[in-house]
């Protein structure tokens, strides 16, 4: 059974400022205060739109698949709270994890592309480790094998 995951991470009163400029933009609340966005086709088509002459162009965010559209806002939001980007895809075993993150408008952790690179990119949000669980299990990231899944409704 497969995994992947596109979505934007930081505390729950920040997500707020996405979902406020954003039709798509579904704040998921995770644990420890967290939320996720779930970069849907959706979300991704519309921060394209918006943002087409905004979007950061960098060899820094390649190896990603849908930064080049989150870039622009994720910047701009962080300049009130620290916001991430991660991406994960696993099919047999096998995958890729990235991640990236903003605090006051500028690059602050990453690019990161490893085996651990959202629990890296976690921990510098401030996520802890609860028992033996990593930051991934410890804000529940693995509740939904899919993207979209955290789209839907009751998945709050």
């Amino acid at each position: 059974m497969g995994y992947e995951i596109q979505a934007i991470i930081a505390k729950v009163s920040t997500l707020s400022l996405f979902s406020c400029s954003c039709q798509y933009a579904k704040v998921s609340t995770l644990k420890q205060g967290f939320g996720l966005i779930p970069v849907v086709d959706r979300l991704f088509d519309e921060l394209q739109s918006h943002h087409q002459y905004g979007v950061l162009q960098s060899t820094d965010f390649d190896g990603f698949y849908r930064l080049s559209a989150v870039a622009y806002l994720s910047k701009e939001v962080s300049k009130s709270a620290p916001v991430a980007y991660i991406e994960a895809e696993f099919h047999g075993g096998t995958g890729t994890q990235s991640s990236i993150a903003w605090t006051n408008n500028c690059v602050s952790f990453g690019p990161e592309h490893s085996a651990d690179a959202i629990n890296k990119v976690l921990r510098h949000l401030g996520v802890k480790a609860i028992g033996l669980a990593d930051e991934f299990d410890s804000l529940g990231l693995g509740n939904n094998r899919h993207t979209e899944r955290w789209f839907r409704p009751g998945n709050n």
